[in-house]
């Protein structure tokens, strides 16, 4: 029987320092795991939210190959990742090249799913928004610190 998934993906990006945070959980019928990173690196919101989801189904292929995975993810432009509709913008082509790859090589069967983002959401897409935002803010207290550090020479 194919293992159905759900793969929830969220990013936030900070304004000073450019701090970034990515958040996912992947939920089964058996167990939720979740998987995050950070950053300090520049990272626009749109390629910050494809990195997030290409990472996301990384590990879905994985752990649950031939999965039927139903992606849901708070940014609108997601929805057509996977197709011919997907609308490109700076930087975007090779995040869709790999999601193409990785799905394919792994046989696995992908909807997309949006949620319009702030609008209450409940449950576990909620839940990677706010661990999202917590590991953002890490992001950017770690960049911080790093400034304030006063460097010794040798």
């Amino acid at each position: 029987m194919r293992e159905v998934v759900a793969l929830y993906t969220d990013a936030s990006v900070g304004i000073q320092p450019h701090t970034w945070g990515v958040a996912g959980m992947i939920r089964t019928r058996h167990a939720t795991y979740r998987f995050s990173d950070g950053g300090t690196t520049p990272l626009h919101t749109h390629l910050a939210e494809l990195s997030v989801m290409v990472h996301g189904l990384e590990r879905v292929a994985a752990m649950f190959p031939g999965a039927k995975v139903f992606a849901y993810s708070d940014f609108s432009l997601l929805q057509n990742l996977l197709g011919k509709a997907f609308k490109q913008r700076a930087g975007c082509r090779p995040f869709q090249d790999r999601a193409k790859e990785i799905v394919s090589r792994a046989g696995l069967e992908v909807e997309m799913c949006w949620i319009k983002s702030h609008a209450n959401n409940s449950g576990f897409h909620h839940l990677c928004n706010d661990w999202c935002d917590a590991e953002s803010r890490a992001q950017m207290l770690a960049a911080r610190m790093r400034l304030a550090t006063p460097r010794l020479s040798a």
